[in-house]
């Protein structure tokens, strides 16, 4: 309600609050799955409306908490938005994503069948997986929901840090959902929802 927020090319976001403060509301507003009953939502000055859903997926990638890995190889679980990306910019994605030098343990390493691998990777594998898969798309925004709920701190923080360094390396607007304070606060910018509201912006 009265939400009015604007989120720039390499911009860090973070946006907390407790659980129904309306913060996975706001990804899928942004995503499409849930159409605004007012206001409006405009990407480069475009109504969202008038973007195509092929268009706004192939600019903007969706990272949960849990991960879904394909009974595929690791390449092409990182590949799978682009399957076109060259063994270079896999494993490129995957170095940038903290998740490479796992992948060399592997047996038959980027060629490894995940179907296999899947139940012996931890969460923080996983999230790396995800982002690595984000890194090889080249969007223009990532938006992330609670992408460190299910990780212990450490692990948490260095996946955290991969995210954050997207704004950097790729000039990608990364929005980050959380309820650890602690965390957004490291986002160049802030904002604390309750209840739909804005309470706080940029400075908790």
């Amino acid at each position: 309600e009265h939400f009015s927020y604007t989120i720039n090319r390499g911009d860090r976001v973070g946006i907390v609050g407790e659980s129904g403060a309306g913060k996975s509301t706001i990804l899928r507003l942004l995503l499409r799955f849930y159409a605004p009953t007012s206001g409006q939502i405009l990407i480069n000055g475009i109504p969202l409306e008038n973007i195509s859903f092929e268009e706004l997926h192939k600019r903007i990638v969706f990272l949960e908490q849990d991960t879904y890995l394909f009974d595929a190889t690791i390449a092409e679980n990182i590949s799978i938005a682009r399957p076109d990306a060259t063994p270079d910019e896999i494993r490129r994605a995957a170095r940038r994503a903290g998740i490479a030098d796992f992948i060399d343990t592997l047996p038959d390493g980027y060629n490894t069948d995940m179907g296999q691998m899947s139940a012996r990777l931890s969460g923080g594998e996983r999230q790396r997986t995800a982002i690595a898969r984000a890194l090889v798309t080249q969007p223009a925004c990532v938006l992330a929901d609670e992408p460190t709920g299910n990780l212990d701190h450490e692990t948490a923080s260095q996946v955290f840090t991969s995210l954050l360094e997207l704004a950097h390396t790729q000039g990608t607007a990364v929005v980050i959902v959380t309820h650890d304070r602690e965390l957004a606060r490291r986002c160049d910018r802030a904002v604390e929802l309750k209840g739909g509201v804005i309470v706080d912006a940029d400075r908790f």
